[in-house]
């Protein structure tokens, strides 16, 4: 069996990923149970649990000043409310998924429903509410290790 962890350092923390091959104190880690997918050009957002599609959600991602990275990325923390200073906003359930220079992305909730669909965050992945509530409660079940954020063009 192949044991291989790949370190990296976020936010001042060392986190370690997980081939699909690595066991961690008996625990198999298995191929992501949740997926995200966000299309940037579709501006949509789709998660797989256990390889199915289970949902379909339209997103606002980055504008062309704070754009959404392209990539696939494992998250790192989870929280039910976040205040953010720097935007002067309240996010409410925040998935963090991707670290940049300007700061860290994350999935969350919007109040501003009207721009779903198109580009119009700093970088975030903004969902509906009740949307992100249950894209953070899934998380929350199968854990930010069995989860896996792709964004792609």
């Amino acid at each position: 069996m192949a044991r291989c962890l790949r370190y990296v350092l976020l936010t001042g923390a060392l986190f370690a990923t997980l081939t699909a091959a690595t066991t961690l104190g008996g625990v198999s880690a298995s191929a992501s149970t949740v997926k995200a997918v966000i299309d940037l050009s579709e501006q949509r957002m789709r998660v797989y649990v256990n390889g199915k599609q289970k949902y379909k959600w339209a997103v606002s991602t980055g504008t062309g000043k704070w754009p959404t990275r392209l990539g696939a990325f494992t998250p790192f923390g989870r929280e039910r409310i976040h205040v953010s200073k720097k935007w002067n906003m309240t996010l409410p359930h925040v998935v963090k998924f991707d670290q940049t220079a300007t700061g860290i992305n994350a999935i969350h909730g919007t109040n501003r429903t009207n721009r779903l669909g198109r580009r119009a965050s700093h970088g975030c992945v903004r969902l509906a509410p009740r949307n992100a509530a249950i894209f953070y409660n899934l998380v929350g079940q199968h854990g930010l290790w069995s989860t896996q954020v792709v964004v792609k063009r």
